[in-house]
């Protein structure tokens, strides 16, 4: 009709059955996601169910293994990793070799290879840290440790470090004077009464070699066998890095402002690493480790050599129950046997052993 004009919609027209189509297709999605968490639940279901059955059994062996669960968390304030037993400790990873090697007195200790780095996880319960930061600001190591050989002239053995996956230097290390010091710095050597040397490593020998931090004071005490080795700033002023980060001489300083500081890197969270740096050209052949401990506070100096010998007291104790085995499978009375092994030395199991039998055999009781 003359006037008229036709209307043109500009929205395209929705075919018959798109609506439902659209439907369809949401509804599939949400059944393929339902699907999915399903499965995903299902998987992790079957994994929890796993972790638990492997818990189960390693709890079993820590129940008939001597010592009993490996690592051993004290009071709340202690974790022990024992490497004598020949089993791994639960948390303990490797980056590199590692190699179970038996003792003369029948226990084991853990051989660590080269550049390889060890991590040792500490305890959730520690996770709170002290001293009113996040992480331990006071805590005291003990090692028992044995150097095949000590550092070349030099060069350097990594020792400890708080580095979570080894990514920054180390903080404690070994000079090839068998010194335990920090970064750039091992003191002189601690002397005693009369001018006696104080506590040095000594090649293809045990010792214990023990470091109290303090972030509080901003020091670090080092000690070998209970006597002081060195006391140490954990920022030392006098220094000049070089380019790097490095002091003259190329040996890692880690001793910087904001290392020396609460909750700075000379404190301790979620695991530590032995033995190794992220610079790896200071490494020995090998080192060797029957335990690890850590207390979550900063140990006095008459505390030190205490402690030392209750851990020496405990690896013989081990050792004096491996005698006592021995003689009661020769028929010896058990407490004839308990007193016997506890009178008995000997630098090998055999020898204790022997030397046990013959205070029985002489009526020595």
């Amino acid at each position: 009709t003359p006037g008229m004009q036709r209307q043109v919609s500009l929205s395209p027209v929705e075919p018959k059955g798109e609506h439902e189509l659209k439907l369809l297709q949401q509804q599939i999605k949400r059944e393929e996601a339902e699907e999915e968490e399903r499965a995903n639940a299902a998987e992790m279901a079957e994994e929890m169910r796993i972790q638990a059955e492997v818990e189960a059994e390693e709890d079993e062996r820590d129940r008939t293994q001597a010592g009993g669960r490996n690592p051993k968390v004290v009071d709340g304030e202690m974790i022990r990793y024992d490497f004598s037993t020949g089993r791994r400790p639960r948390r303990m990873a490797t980056r590199g070799d590692v190699r179970y090697d038996p003792d003369e007195l029948g226990r084991s200790y853990l051989k660590v290879f080269g550049t390889c780095v060890l991590f040792l996880k500490l305890d959730p319960s520690f996770d709170g840290g002290n001293c009113g930061g996040s992480r331990l600001n006071q805590y005291t190591i003990n090692m028992e440790v044995k150097l095949d050989q000590l550092p070349a002239p030099g060069t350097l053995q990594p020792l400890f470090s708080t580095a979570t996956y080894n990514e920054s230097d180390a903080l404690l290390w070994i000079s090839p004077e068998g010194l335990v010091g920090r970064g750039n710095n091992f003191g002189s050597g601690m002397t005693g009464a009369g001018g006696a040397q104080g506590g040095r490593l000594r090649p293809d020998q045990w010792s214990f070699v023990t470091a109290v931090f303090d972030c509080v004071d901003g020091m670090v005490r080092t000690y070998v066998d209970g006597q002081q080795c060195s006391v140490l700033p954990m920022r030392d002023d006098t220094a000049t890095p070089a380019a790097g980060g490095l002091v003259p001489g190329g040996v890692p300083d880690a001793g910087d402002a904001m290392l020396a500081c609460l909750d700075g890197g000379f404190s301790a969270h979620e695991q530590v690493c032995l033995f190794s740096s992220k610079d790896m050209t200071h490494n020995v052949e090998s080192c060797n480790i029957r335990q690890f401990v850590l207390t979550t506070r900063a140990l006095q100096p008459d505390e030190v050599g205490e402690t030392v010998s209750n851990l020496r007291a405990e690896f013989q104790g081990g050792v004096a129950a491996a005698v006592i085995d021995r003689l009661r499978e020769l028929g010896i009375d058990p407490d004839i046997a308990s007193w016997a092994a506890a009178s008995a030395t000997g630098g090998s199991l055999e020898e204790r052993v022997e030397n046990a039998v013959n205070f029985v055999l002489q009526g020595q009781f």
